[in-house]
């Protein structure tokens, strides 16, 4: 998908379905909130 391990995918698709900035489900992901998204690419 991305040049990462599955893994490392995983872990950060569950925070972010955690923290209601994305939904996922059979082969597609909802952005819920762009901004929150924005804000967690670019914390370090």
């Amino acid at each position: 998908m991305c040049g990462v391990a599955e893994i490392t995918l995983q872990k950060a698709l569950r925070e972010l379905r955690t923290a209601g900035i994305v939904a996922t489900g059979c082969r597609r992901m909802l952005v819920r909130d762009a901004a929150a998204l924005q804000r967690y690419a670019d914390t370090p």
